[in-house]
């Protein structure tokens, strides 16, 4: 059976093709069009799936949409004016004139991509995001929890999962969202909502405790899988375009501008909604241990790709094992869709893995790699092993690209599109900055072969996907300065020959020649641009920017002379 899951519609859209129940094919529609969190109806990713396994359209059996808009028009006519009478008006009009052209343009996208004949199926928000979670984790049973903005009705769930399916055993109604509340203050803080609430986690670390208090009152800890928002501190249930209410700015002060220079009242209010998001989330996690009696606990949502929480929770909870996926956002909810239609349809799991593999994109062969190292005027030359090569140029100081393999699926750069710089010395992490040109104080994670783990970090489980952050040893944080944050933690990937062979290969040459298993990763793409996906959006990155050398797929091109090429 071939099902193909889509994310539409909102930001992050992409596909994803389940082929007998294995995730064959997923990419997000921005690798594409190249626009950064596209919400674009996903027609590139898809046609990319279908020419990827050879397909034509009418060898897709059904179609799976991690949206059920008949549910979200209950929400907006039914849900929202029961609670909030006729100040809800707006909101509903706005929320149910989107979701009609939302639907008009979803079905018109699907005939467009596969023809009339397609079986389309309109799934539940969360059920995907839960599904993303479970159907892919190592785990015959646990606990799923999701957390997010909002789904069609409800922001957080949680399920009891086992090779009958997911069970749902409690839920959070919107408005009161998590997501939200750190998406509208992220908006609050002069930064862009859905997009840069990772910077925010980030400047969290240079706050203080002064609005704890005050922030912990925007929120209520109900017993159970249970919380509460205060209202009254926010607008977005009333109008979504809008964040925050004035009642906030009198608690908070003035919402900081795009280009106002960040002072330390902005740090500390990211600190405050850092640490009250983690409350919550152990509040949670603590309700689902308690509900499911589960050893392992799977994480999927927005929410979930908040590092910094995810490694509090992991030392906080009594879990043995968390399963967090690496495109635990929207985008993952496109394999969600898919590997849930393939459950309800064929009543059996997808096909078990020991680990979900990232890299499910797009590939150039080496003729594409060729033809953009020439259509850019690049000097190269082709090398037997690129890891060996790789290796020595960062053990000699340079910063490179490296392009391999197939794209990542999700947000993070996790070893096949990646700038990766030594991680011994602060002007490393300078010299990245310049080339990413974001701001200095966010961190820049590790890349660490999992057998160092356990001498330089306190607490650590795997962590192949980036998703979880640990605090190094004091004995550690002086020899990787480049990838420590200001807090003391690091956003790890862990790296085996199992994870990625490849980027094994380079951290054990690189090791041998400098004693340390340890490099400076960060996402191959400039500022506001996604992650490079084939071979001429990493050549033009090289060349724009201030980076050494690019080794990519069996070619090595530098910035320094062609003696230097030739050496390599």
């Amino acid at each position: 059976m071939t099902i193909l899951g889509i994310k539409y519609p909102g930001h992050d859209a992409a596909a994803a093709l389940v082929v007998d129940g294995e995730i064959a094919y997923a990419s997000a529609q921005g690798r594409f069009d190249r626009i950064k969190h596209s919400k674009q109806f996903p027609s590139d990713a898809i046609a990319w799936c279908l020419s990827e396994a050879s397909l034509g359209p009418d060898r897709v059996d059904a179609v799976a949409v991690q949206y059920d808009f008949w549910s979200a028009y209950r929400r907006s006519l039914i849900d929202l004016p029961k609670q909030f009478g006729l100040r809800a008006f707006w909101a509903s009009a706005q929320n149910v004139g989107d979701d009609v052209r939302k639907h008009i343009r979803t079905f018109a996208g699907v005939r467009r991509s596969l023809g009339v004949r397609a079986r389309v199926f309109l799934l539940d928000h969360h059920d995907c995001h839960a599904a993303s979670a479970f159907f892919a984790s190592p785990f015959d049973t646990a606990a799923v929890m999701t957390v997010d903005g909002r789904g069609e009705r409800d922001t957080a769930r949680l399920y009891s999962a086992s090779a009958d399916g997911l069970r749902q055993l409690a839920s959070i109604r919107f408005p009161h969202s998590l997501g939200l509340m750190y998406s509208k203050v992220t908006s609050y803080l002069g930064f862009r909502s859905d997009c840069d609430e990772g910077t925010v986690m980030a400047l969290a670390a240079y706050g203080d405790n002064r609005f704890d208090e005050r922030f912990r009152r925007l929120i209520t800890f109900d017993e159970g899988f249970r919380f509460r928002l205060a209202l009254d501190r926010f607008a977005y249930h009333l109008n979504m375009r809008c964040d925050v209410a004035n009642s906030f700015i009198g608690d908070f002060g003035a919402r900081r501008q795009p280009d106002e220079e960040i002072n330390s009242n902005h740090s500390a209010i990211a600190y405050a909604l850092q640490r009250t998001t983690e409350a919550a989330l152990q509040h949670l996690g603590r309700a689902a241990y308690d509900t499911v009696r589960s050893p392992n606990l799977c994480f999927a949502g927005g929410v979930a790709l908040n590092a910094v929480a995810n490694g509090h929770i992991t030392n906080a909870l009594p879990f043995k094992s968390i399963f967090v996926q690496p495109a635990a956002g929207d985008d993952g909810s496109a394999v969600g869709a898919a590997l849930l239609l393939h459950h309800l349809l064929s009543g059996t799991r997808a096909k078990a893995r020991h680990w979900w593999t990232p890299y499910l994109g797009y590939e150039s062969t080496q003729a594409e790699i060729e033809a953009a190292l020439d259509a850019a005027s690049c000097a190269y030359v082709r090398v037997t092993d690129p890891c060996e090569t790789a290796a020595r140029l960062l053990a000699e100081g340079h910063v490179i690209g490296w392009y391999q393999g197939r794209a990542e699926f999700g947000p993070r750069a996790l070893g096949n599109r990646s700038i990766l710089a030594p991680a011994c010395a602060l002007q490393f992490k300078e010299r990245v900055n310049r080339i990413k040109r974001r701001a200095q104080f966010r961190p820049f994670a590790p890349a660490v072969l999992e057998e160092e783990m356990p001498r330089l970090f306190e607490f650590w489980m795997p962590s192949p996907y980036m998703t979880f952050a640990y605090r190094l040893r004091s004995s550690a944080a002086s020899l990787v300065p480049a990838v420590v944050h200001r807090d003391g933690t690091s956003r790890v990937q862990t790296v085996s020959s199992k994870t990625n062979p490849r980027l094994y290969a380079v951290l054990r040459h690189y090791r041998a020649q400098t004693g340390l298993g340890v490099l400076l990763n960060t996402s191959l793409n400039g500022p506001n641009d996604p992650i490079a996906n084939n071979a001429g959006d990493a050549v033009r990155l090289f060349v724009e920017t201030e980076m050494d050398a690019l080794v990519i797929g069996n070619f090595v091109t530098t910035k320094a002379s062609a003696a230097l090429v030739n050496r390599v």
